[in-house]
């Protein structure tokens, strides 16, 4: 019982926390596009580092949404 109450917590909050994650790096591409629609960086390994990093995390929330939903689906199942 207290097993399943901990899963059905922690379900909804993974989920939450990933789209949570998903929604800031999206916030920061959008705001560093200029009126031209162009990403605007100051060089080139700040470029790559942005990318890479932005990925990386734009991956782990997708990850954290996809591992809350299937946590809270096996509390209701």
């Amino acid at each position: 019982m207290k097993h399943q109450f901990l899963l059905f917590i922690s379900g909804p909050a993974l989920t939450v926390l990933g789209l949570l994650i998903r929604y800031s790096v999206a916030r920061r591409r959008f705001n560093r596009r200029s009126p031209f629609g162009l990403q605007q960086y100051r060089s080139y390994n700040e470029a790559v580092g942005m990318r890479v990093g932005e990925g990386c995390a734009a991956s782990f929330g997708g990850l954290l949404i996809l591992a809350g939903i299937l946590l809270t689906l096996a509390v209701l199942a």
